[in-house]
């Protein structure tokens, strides 16, 4: 469960924490968001990091969307949308 560690960490650390995890995980987002437990950790990143990382991780996304919607994990990113609009 070290996603889960991860999970906490960006949660529960402060913004050294969130932002060295962002650093070691940014070139490998989109195949971690693939992944059935770490997609959640990039809800966390989500939430919990800075507007720039956010825009990011975003960012990350474009041009691998048509390879995602393939994927089972596109109801995830929908949800994901909703946190990013509120």
């Amino acid at each position: 469960d070290t996603c889960r560690v991860i999970e906490c960490l960006v949660q529960y650390g402060n913004e050294r924490h969130r932002t060295g995890v962002f650093d070691e995980l940014k070139g490998n987002l989109v195949e971690l968001s693939k992944s059935k437990y770490a997609r959640f950790m990039i809800k966390k990143l989500l939430l919990y990091c800075n507007d720039e990382q956010k825009k990011l991780v975003i960012q990350s996304f474009i041009g691998n969307v048509t390879k995602l919607i393939k994927h089972s994990v596109w109801i995830f990113f929908a949800h994901i949308r909703i946190i990013i609009i509120n």
